[in-house]
């Protein structure tokens, strides 16, 4: 990213947009309000069967995006607070925003001096050095646990599935941040009986039972 973390690039056509609460997969953090949504380009993660490829492992970011400062996305979210169209938070979401966590965290800190909330999206793939920091500002979570076998992340998301547990675990314990969990079902990738048996077990006794588990279908046309 730079030494420049004050502007960064937000997608155009549709993906800094305003959306309700129930299609962040975030149910019960302010649920029926509007969020503004955005994101940048890229992931740590390399899913085989990413929803939003297009923007994940885009080449075309100075064609497809525009800049915006931390400044800008705060300021936007707070003065549509008194219109028809009311932000209660700003979503951090479509790319994983561990990757331009600096941009994030000035963006959160600038919309918490204006009393937005601030929704992170993430697959929670995130090294413990910089956990900390970047969900200091962060008010809610949504943390997409892709499967339950280390080998469905090694070979699925070229990445690892401590890693995602440790957040979760660090979440729950270490912070006041409210998170949700969602899990893509893929069928003959991670839809074993064995596998969310194991999953809802690992999530009682580390996170607990007040942490939802939303499920989800994977959408027809796309490939694992």
């Amino acid at each position: 990213m730079g030494s420049d973390t004050s502007r960064s690039p937000v997608f155009k056509n549709g993906n800094r947009c305003a959306e309700t609460r129930r299609k962040a997969t975030l149910n019960h953090f302010y649920p029926g309000t509007s969020v503004l949504s955005f994101g940048t380009a890229g992931c740590n993660l390399g899913c085989k069967f990413c929803q939003n490829w297009s923007i994940s492992k885009s080449r075309e970011i100075r064609q497809l995006s525009e800049f915006a400062t931390p400044e800008m996305i705060a300021t936007d979210a707070h003065e549509h607070q008194c219109k028809s169209v009311a932000y209660k938070s700003v979503a951090y979401t479509y790319n994983d925003p561990v990757i331009w966590a600096e941009y994030a965290i000035d963006t959160a800190r600038a919309c918490r001096d204006r009393n937005v909330k601030n929704v992170a999206v993430t697959a929670g793939y995130i090294t413990t050095a910089t956990r900390a920091s970047f969900f200091e500002y962060i008010d809610a979570a949504n943390v997409d646990l892709k499967a339950f076998t280390e080998e469905f992340y090694q070979q699925l998301t070229l990445s690892h599935l401590q890693p995602v547990l440790d957040t979760l675990q660090w979440l729950h314990e270490e912070t006041e941040v409210w998170f949700e969990i969602s899990n893509l079902i893929i069928p003959r990738a991670n839809d074993q009986d064995d596998d969310f048996r194991r999953m809802c077990n690992w999530i009682l006794a580390h996170v607990g039972d007040e942490v939802p588990l939303h499920f989800s279908a994977f959408p027809s046309g796309l490939s694992a």
